[in-house]
């Protein structure tokens, strides 16, 4: 993911594009917040970086789900949607990294 300034990449982060064999990664949502963090959403979970590149809240999917969707809530909770049987939209407190709600999705 970049952040780019007038034409120029002012800032950078990386993921393995396959961290294990036989598995495939992505960046999907990507949103900078007031504090220059970066809230984002890859296949394998989702989490927020610092302009120093800390990784400061991280979600891993667990097996048999993916992450495409993050989307802050402010400057402490994110809203996370996660594929999966069942499918399931959760809102966490990134500063303590618990989960605040869950909503099921059935299948259908």
């Amino acid at each position: 993911m970049f952040i780019v300034r007038d034409g120029k990449v002012v800032w950078s982060y990386s993921i393995p594009l396959h961290p294990t064999p036989g598995a495939n990664q992505e960046f999907d949502d990507a949103t900078l917040l007031s504090n220059g963090n970066v809230v984002f959403s890859r296949m394998s979970g989702a989490g927020e970086v610092t302009p120093d590149k800390n990784l400061v809240w991280e979600y891993p999917a667990p097996p048999g789900t993916e992450i495409h969707s993050a989307q802050p809530i402010g400057k402490e909770r994110v809203l996370i949607m996660r594929n999966g049987n069942p499918a399931q939209a959760m809102i966490f407190n990134t500063t303590t990294g618990k989960s605040r709600k869950k909503f099921r999705f059935p299948r259908q």
